[in-house]
């Protein structure tokens, strides 16, 4: 097994039981978002396919590379990630440093987004989420299905893909607008009366691939695909490798389905699933699901790993990493989703309107709080990430309140209890969940949180 920094004790286990020859049917992998659970599950399904047989994995074998291009008919992937956000990092920091594994890093970002479509495992497009921006939404957000639309900007993406090589890179929207032309000639040919277009650059066909795919709970019949593959035999090795992320996210009526999978397991085939948020693992319909499974935790990654990553493996420079690793919460994701956010120019940006929104509170000024929840409800914040900074928010400072350091960030009064910060991240967290498995009004649902957090604090004023 490669390192996969700051996970020395999974992958000690994992290393362990394959070279045991005693492998598990089912995994667990669990911990924080962006810790490199994923990256793990795909470097533990190249060991085990890997044409050298020697405990690990060569990355230069067909069975490798295949699996790192997300072509491997043997390594079926179910995921609901958002890996176009590191495509856009890996692909600026090649131009800057032409390092040959940042153009493959970018390449295979690319390929975990188009797998989606290809692959068919995710096969109804009629859940755009309500909770993400609506200017990459492709059709109505009742039609049935938008495969129509979405297979235009697959297949310019695709062919862009496939032209790119480490020399052209930077003429990447060249090339698209090139192979855009080509895939609306492709579609038009088939038939139809529909008026296809592509519009923007790479990245925005990227995202509308990606945000008109999105599922925010993996649907019952994507668990019946995934079990009815098991029962074929491997294609190309001795087994099949079936990693799901977020198992969390799976519709209420999927596990006891597929408890049966897990309970009578066939030889042929290997589990990795993954799962971010650990408190939905307790639910009764989960349990069965998990006593079946080698559970191995992944842990929030140090500053010090953090930094290796971003600046040895990514290149940031001082300043972005520091900034990063501010509001990164021990997750590579959460850095890189931060040094992304074109919205709001940054999360910093987020922090300090809701920072403000509480010192209004605090100084009992009406009209800044009016004005500042005017500017969170209309504004282009996206809800739910404005809803998890103040999760964050709530926790650092009540983290801080107990460090024996000079520089503590503790944002609250001596009047304001810990029990009470505690009961309101929790309700944060379950509006959050309600948002997300439910077709619950965004604004309306910030707006009362705004409301709630006013009332809670006033309390103590």
């Amino acid at each position: 097994m490669a390192k996969v920094l700051g996970q020395s004790v999974p992958l000690k286990i994992m290393s362990g039981i394959y070279k045991s020859g005693r492998l598990h049917h089912a995994y667990l992998f669990y911990g924080e978002e962006g810790i490199g659970k994923f990256e793990s599950a795909l470097n533990y399904a190249k060991a085990i396919l890997c044409e050298r047989e020697n405990g690990t994995y060569c990355g230069e074998c067909e069975s490798c590379k295949t699996i790192d291009k997300y072509k491997h008919p043997d390594v079926i992937v179910a995921g609901t990630d958002e890996r176009f956000r590191n495509a856009e990092i890996y692909f600026n920091q090649y131009l800057e440093y032409k390092l040959p594994y940042l153009f493959n890093d970018f390449y295979t970002a690319c390929r975990s987004i188009l797998y989606k479509v290809e692959s068919m495992i995710f096969d109804s497009y009629d859940n755009y989420p309500a909770s993400e921006p609506k200017e990459y939404m492709l059709g109505q957000k009742k039609e049935t299905s938008r495969y129509a639309l979405i297979e235009p900007y697959y297949l310019a993406v695709n062919y862009t893909l496939n032209e790119l090589n480490e020399d052209n890179i930077e003429y990447i929207d060249s090339i698209f607008r090139a192979k855009s032309k080509e895939a609306i000639d492709i579609v038009k040919n088939k038939g139809g009366k529909k008026k296809y277009s592509i519009e923007g650059n790479f990245f925005d066909a990227l995202k509308k691939i990606h945000y008109n795919i999105i599922h925010t709970v993996i649907p019952l019949d994507t668990v019946r695909n995934i079990i009815e593959m098991t029962y074929r035999k491997p294609r190309l090795g001795k087994k099949r490798i079936i990693i799901i992320e977020g198992i969390e996210l799976m519709d209420k009526r999927a596990p006891n389905i597929f408890l049966r999978t897990l309970e009578e397991p066939s030889d042929n085939n290997i589990f990795i699933l993954i799962a971010s948020d650990t408190n939905k693992l307790t639910q009764d319909g989960m349990k069965p699901l998990i006593s079946r499974m080698m559970e191995l935790k992944f842990f929030p990654l140090s500053e010090k790993n953090l930094r290796e990553i971003l600046m040895k493996r990514l290149k940031f420079d001082e300043e972005k990493t520091a900034l990063a690793l501010q509001y990164s919460y021990g997750s590579v994701a959460k850095s890189i989703k931060y040094t992304l956010d074109k919205k709001t120019n940054s999360s910093y940006n987020i922090r300090e309107v809701l920072l403000s929104f509480i010192e209004a509170i605090f100084n009992n000024n009406a009209s800044k709080i009016s004005a500042i929840m005017t500017l969170l409800i209309e504004g282009n914040y996206d809800i739910i990430e404005t809803i998890k900074e103040i999760i964050n928010i709530l926790r650092k400072s009540l983290e801080d309140k107990y460090l024996e350091v000079e520089d503590r960030n503790y944002i609250f009064p001596s009047s304001v209890s810990d029990k009470s910060v505690i009961w309101m991240i929790d309700e944060l967290d379950y509006t959050i969940n309600t948002l997300i498995n439910t077709n619950s009004q965004p604004k309306m649902a910030l707006y009362k949180t705004l409301s709630n957090i006013y009332i809670w604090l006033n309390n103590f004023n």
